[in-house]
Parts: C-alpha cells; structure tokens; sequence
C-alpha cells in the first residue's frame, strides 16, 4: 500500500503538499509541486501553505486549513518563486503521516480555465456590442447612431472622453464636433462646437493613421525616438491614454476621427480595445456616408459583407422558412464543411435535432412576428456528427415595406466554454439554494412580528378585562384567551429561535402536561390508536422552552401515528419518571420500525422515509414527509443539554428515550432583588411609537394610570415620531422597530441620537434582523433597552421603569 502510494504521490500532475496539523511546515512534496512553483524541495520545506497566498486570502486560508469538517475544495491565488500568479483549486484532507496527525492538500492549477471563462465572458460582450453597433448603423438620426456606439463602446473599454471630429476645411485643420462627451472637459470643447485644431492627435490621426498612445509611447515622442509631429501640450500629461482612429468613406475618403481617452490609466488600451474601436469607426464612416449620400445601398452592402467575413463567428442569413441564403467561412467549418458555398440551400433543421430544431424556430418566428432581435442557446450537429453548444444572435432585416423578409443569425461556438462552466454552475446553483434558504428566515421574522402585533393586543385587553372582571365564568374564559395568546407568544418566538438558532427562552412546567396537551391535540389524527400513559405523579417541574419542548412531543407523537398507519392493531405507550437529577420521557409503538441502514439518517435535515421515498410500502400513502422534523427534535432537546436516543426492529416497533436534566425552580438573587425594588419612576413625558392602534393605546394606559401616572404621547409612525419629538422634550421613547412609511423604527433611533445622546429609548419588537442587531447596538449604546413582542403589561411596564431607574443613575 506504502508503495502504491508513493507512486500515485509522485507521479501524479497535480501538485501535492503534506504539511503538519499543527505547525503547519511542509513535510513532503510530490515533483510536480516542485516544478509547478520553482522552488527546490529543500526550500519548500522550510515553508508553509500560507507562504504561497496573497496576503488578502490569509485569514480565509488558515480559516479552512482549521476546518476539518469542510473538505469540499478551495479555489486561490497562489505565488511562484517567479512572482507569477496562479489561481489554483485546492482539496485537503487529515490523515497520519509517520505518526503524526498530517494534512495532504492535492493543488490543481485551473488558471487556464479561469481565462477561458473569462474569454467567453468578454467574447460575448464584444458580440453583443458588435452586433447592436451593426443594427445601429441603420439608423438614420446620426445622433441616435452617435449615442449607441458610445453606450457600447463604453461597454467594452474605459471611456471617459469620447468624441467624434469631422474634418471641415483639411488645410486649416478645422473640425466640427457632432458628438462629444468628456467627463473632465478639460478642453473646451463641446457637442456641435467648430474649432481649429492644427498639431492636435484628432489632426494628426486623420490625416496619417490610427494611433494608440500611452504614457510610454508619449515619452518616445518626446524623445525623438517616434517620428510623429503632436503637440503633447493638447493631450495632456495627467492624461496620457489615447485611442484615435480615421474615419473613412467611400474611395478611403478621411472624412475625420472617433477618439476615446482615459484619465485614470496611463495604459488603459490594448491592441484588442484597438481592433474594436476599429470596426466601430466603420460603422461610423459608414453611417456618415450612408445618411449623407441617401442610404447607399451598395456601400452598406460592402461594409457588412466585409463585416461579416473577417467576423471570429459564424454568420449566416436565412429566410423566413430557416433556409441558408448566405454563410460566412467560419460558420461553414463549424459545419464541417471547407467552401461555404456547399452550405447556402440547405435548412438549419438539417444541423440540429428535431425538438431542438422546433424549439428554435417557435423563438425565431415569435420574434420576427415582432420585429425583434433574439438570442438564442441550442446544439447544432455537424456532417461529421459532433455536436456544438452554440449562442444565436437573429436579427430581423426588413425591406423597403418594413416587412421582415429573412434574419441576420451570429453562431457563436460555446462547446468548450460549456463544459469549463460546469463547476461554476454548481456553484451558483449552490448559493441559490443558500440564498433561498436565507430568505425562509425573513419570512419568519416578518410574520412573526405580524402576528406578535395581533397577540400583544388580544393579550393586552385580556390583561386590562381581567383586572376589572368580577363575573367568575367571564374569568375562565379570559384566562383561557390569555393563556392562548402566550402559548402563541412562545410558537412565535420558538419560530424566530428555529431561523435564527436563537437561544430558548426557559420556564418552568410539568412535562406531563405538556404530554397531554399534544395528545388532545393530535386527538383526531391518533384515530384508532391505543394510547398507555404511565406518568410519574411526583415528577419535578422542567425549566424548558414550552414552545419547542411541546414541538418536539408533537413530532414524536405524530411519527408514531404515521408508523402504525398500517397496523392492525397500533398501540402507543408514553412514559415519564424521575432519576437521579434527570426527567425521562419515553413514546413507544408497534409501527413499522427504522429500516437499519437508514437509522443513521434519521436526523439528516432533508431526510424522510414517507412519501415518495416509502420504498417499503410501510405508510399508507397520504402520509408525507418534511425531512425536518427529527432533526428539530435533537436540536430542540440538544439547547437543553439533553440527549435523544432510540431502539428500533422492522415491522415491531420504535421507542424513542429523551433525558432532561431537572433545575431548581426558584428565583435568582438578582431577580429577588428586583422584585423587592420598591423605587418608582412616576410622573415621566413618554413618546410611544407603535403603528397598531390597538397595542400603544393599551401601551399607555399601563403608562399612563396609578402607580406611574405618566404623562404619554402616541405616534403612529416614524414621520409623526420626528414631529413630536421636534415640539416637546420627553424622558422617554417607546419604540417599535417595524413601521409604516420609508421610516423604520432604526431610522427614528438615529434621528434622536443626531439629537440627543442621553434619551432612554426602549425598543418593542420581535423582528429577526432587529434581534440580531441589537446585539451589537448595545454594546455602543447603554442608553437603550430591547423588549420582544408579545410582552405582558407587567413586562412592558417594567421594561420602561427599569430604563428611567438605570438613566437616572448614570446620569
């Protein structure tokens, strides 16, 4: 085995590292290592992973070198000997080497995919571009064409000055400027100005040449050593990138210039940038000529049939029924044909499929029926049977009766481009499940703070019936209503504590209640099932979570339901006892059982054996699954530092054992002590910020009657918050973070703070991006306090006297 490792290490072509888990030095490396980063094997192993990152990644390295749960790859930049710049994807995995815990990371150089994706990127853009400046040379407001090719042009190169100089008089250099755009205007000039320009670069490439400048080449001007007559004072020094190329008509004519410049980039050009502004000043002569002698038709003609042959993609025109009346060479040899004469009369359903032949022309004729361009992706199949991935790029042409009569087609190869983006797909397929995932807890976080609004007002009028209630049947009813509404208040908050893994709130409770209350409530879906309690009477109160203890019961229970679906005769029994410190629960039942080789996957988030996955037959079929619901039971009793565990048999039955550990039901010291608090803060001006009505009038009259007797004004959202607050000073705001309006309630925090740093401002809200946020605002901020929605009266009227008690202190 040592051997077939040894082999497979050095004679593998990706490079391979081994470095040590807790030093992290090389401690051996494969050939291709050494030749890859032009070190000897002796200098390696004097270095670490992170010696061949660029600085920025460090973090991000050392980071997923620590993970060892995460063995999905890496993609970095890495550093040569030379300096030269590798992006490279890495996998690494633990495992002992002599002895000693190791990480071996096998290193892939994919820098050639990366510029192939990133040529494919920029081929298309340049299609696109080249293609709507060939549709816009039709245009006969040459102002309208002028603006087009600058959009586009812009696209594709920095362009911060852009013009176009016609020559008007060649032996005073005059010109005219009917476009021109400079985001500097250092000079002058403006749109449909004239102006004499001798000496200038606009002067100089119109009757010479095109020419590229850049800071070198100015410097080679200036000393001689390039033969060109410019006054360098024009350009500029701060400003030396220069694109300019002629604009010709007919017979060569030099009908002026197109000019780009850059200010920022002293080599913002390239020859590629050059080549493309190239064929836009083609476009432009072009256009000039064709709107200035009558749309002549002949030299259009030439300059598209010119257009198209030194084109890098195939270019085709068809007619309405997708026959071939012209191809360029490259579409021809894509076709696997050598002249492209043998192509014209043939039908494009001759070079794909027939559904992808049908697919394609219900695009195209819905287009065409509009006139408009369309891109399209399909596969073509060459005579030699290969088969192409190709982008279509149709545009309508029309006659003189603007009836579209056949469609330009630009195919674009994209077969080896395709296969390169396979990885890049995934991957962001990958963040698109993740970014959906992300948006499940917003919509958690929005509708528990709607329905927190409608709990906090049916709690509070319940609270406010009950103290004036002398009816004892009326009683029992509003205590039924007030209980409900906090079981709601705990569902809402275990909802926000489920999306954002947020810590459980604790109470006391007897489990066996909460046992029986999922069975009542279960009661119509436990049918026919038998079901044996055996509840320890004495058992000690729980200091729990009531929301997610009683979601974990119903997902227990339910699961048993659902495995004895199928049985004659289903029986369930729940136990509860009391040992040694620790709350047991059992359920058990006859049903199905866990298959074994699935009794690892049970709390796999996704994972369920119901529905379509019942391959057993086990579940009668209107029975489905989540895949969630095991796996928020172990969370659930996981965040109370106990354990779940299960015995199973096919066809017999499950039992599943929970363990709780027992706390002491009592108060804290600290909370002793506030309730024997006896200081009072009465009196107080309270500006209360809440858009439900219902909530801030009950609010304040908590507030506003014995014992704080406080003085309370209502704002219903953040504008009419602002307005109060500009009129009256108050020693206190009592605010919702969500509210009606461009105003949030964070957007009123701010306008006070810009205004008065010391102001106590209590936030009401149960808002998952607020809860998250508070957090760190309370660390800068000791003048603000956090109350979650639904809160009681007591709570709401505590809160507010806590925070005027701790001001006043501070203050």
């Amino acid at each position: 085995m040592e051997n077939k490792f040894r082999l497979f290490f050095d004679h593998n072509v990706d490079a391979i590292v081994i470095f040590d888990a807790e030093t992290h030095l090389f401690l051996d490396c494969n050939p291709a290592m050494i030749e890859k980063y032009g070190y000897s094997k002796e200098e390696l192993l004097r270095m670490k992973p992170e010696d061949l990152h660029l600085k920025r990644d460090l973090n991000r390295v050392i980071n997923n070198i620590n993970d060892r749960e995460d063995p999905s790859p890496h993609t970095y930049t890495h550093i040569t000997k030379s300096g030269k710049h590798l992006t490279v994807e890495t996998r690494t995995n633990s495992f002992l080497y002599e002895g000693r815990l190791a990480w071996i990371a096998t290193i892939r150089d994919i820098t050639l995919r990366r510029v192939t994706e990133n040529d494919l990127e920029k081929q298309n853009r340049l299609q696109k571009a080249m293609l709507r400046i060939s549709e816009a040379s039709r245009e006969s407001d040459l102002k309208v064409l002028f603006e087009i090719i600058h959009e586009q042009i812009k696209q594709l190169m920095p362009a911060q000055n852009f013009y176009i100089a016609l020559l008007e008089d060649a032996e005073n250099s005059l010109y005219s400027f009917p476009y021109y755009k400079d985001l500097m205007n250092q000079d002058g000039l403006a749109q449909g100005m004239t102006m004499e320009l001798p000496g200038s670069f606009t002067d100089w490439v119109t009757k010479n040449q095109s020419l590229l400048l850049n800071k070198n080449s100015i410097q080679d001007i200036l000393s001689g050593e390039i033969n060109i007559h410019i006054d360098t004072d024009q350009i500029g020094a701060k400003s030396p990138s220069w694109m300019g190329v002629q604009l010709k008509g007919r017979k060569e004519t030099r009908l002026g210039a197109i000019v780009v410049q850059d200010y920022n980039d002293p080599v913002a050009y390239t020859e590629s940038d050059f080549n493309i502004l190239k064929i836009a000043s083609e476009t432009i002569g072009s256009a000039i000529q064709y709107n200035q002698a009558q749309k002549d038709l002949e030299k259009s003609e030439k300059m598209f049939r010119t257009l198209v042959e030194t084109a890098s993609v195939g270019i085709i025109e068809t007619d309405l029924n997708e026959t071939i009346i012209y191809s360029n060479k490259v579409f021809a040899q894509m076709m696997g044909y050598d002249n492209e004469y043998k192509i014209i009369g043939k039908n494009l359903k001759e070079f794909t499929s027939p559904t992808n032949f049908a697919q394609m022309t219900e695009k195209t004729k819905t287009e065409r029926l509009k006139g408009l361009p369309g891109r399209y992706e399909t596969q073509f199949i060459s005579k030699d049977g290969n088969v192409l991935d190709v982008i279509m790029n149709c545009t309508p042409v029309r006659d003189e009766k603007n009836e579209v009569t056949k469609c330009i087609v630009v195919v674009t190869d994209i077969t080896e481009q395709k296969l390169a983006h396979r990885d890049k797909i995934l991957a962001q397929k990958h963040a698109a499940d993740q970014e959906k995932h992300a948006l499940v807890g917003q919509i958690a976080g929005k509708m528990a703070h709607d329905f927190n609004n409608i709990l906090g007002a049916i709690m509070g009028n319940a609270e406010i019936s009950l103290m004036d209630c002398r009816d004892d049947s009326l009683r029992k009813t509003l205590d039924i209503i007030l209980e409900q509404t906090l079981r709601g208040r705990n569902l809402t908050k275990n909802l926000v504590a489920f999306a954002k893994d947020q810590e459980p709130r604790q109470e006391f409770f007897i489990i066996n209640d909460k046992i029986n209350l999922a069975l009542n409530l279960l009661k119509k879906d436990l049918g026919r099932v038998a079901v044996k309690t055996d509840f320890q009477p004495d058992i000690p109160p729980l200091l729990a979570d009531p929301g997610m203890i009683e979601h974990a019961l119903m997902n227990l229970i339910q699961n048993s339901i659902h495995a004895t679906s199928k049985v004659e005769a289903p029986v369930m029994a729940i136990k509860t006892f009391h040992l040694d410190g620790r709350i047991f629960l059992e359920i058990e039942d006859n049903g199905c059982g866990i298959p074994q080789k699935h009794r690892d996957s049970i709390y796999t988030p996704g994972f369920t054996l119901k529905g379509s996955n019942d391959l057993s037959d086990s579940y009668r079929k209107n029975i489905k699954g989540t895949g969630y619901g095991m796996s928020n039971v172990r969370m659930y009793i996981e965040k109370h530092h106990g354990t779940i565990s299960f015995t199973s048999e096919e066809n017999k039955g499950t039992r599943f054992r929970i363990e709780l550990p027992v706390k002491k039901a009592g108060l804290t010291d600290k909370e002793i002590l506030e309730v024997k608090s006896s200081e009072l803060k009465t009196g107080k001006h309270i500006l209360i910020v809440e858009d439900e009505t219902t909530i801030s009038k009950i609010q304040a009259r908590v507030l506003m009657e014995k014992p704080f007797e406080h003085y309370v004004d209502i704002a219903v959202n953040g504008r009419a918050a602002i307005e109060f607050l500009e009129k009256k000073n108050y020693d206190l705001v009592s605010l919702d973070y969500i509210l009606p309006g461009n105003l949030t309630g964070m957007d009123v925090y701010h306008h006070i703070r810009q205004q008065d740093k010391t102001l106590p401002i209590l936030f009401i809200s149960g808002n998952l991006e607020f809860i998250e946020s508070i957090k760190d605002l309370k660390l800068k901020d000791n003048k603000i306090s956090h109350l979650s929605k639904p809160s009681t009266n007591k709570d709401y009227a505590g809160a507010v006297n806590e925070l005027l008690i701790h001001s006043t202190h501070d203050d």
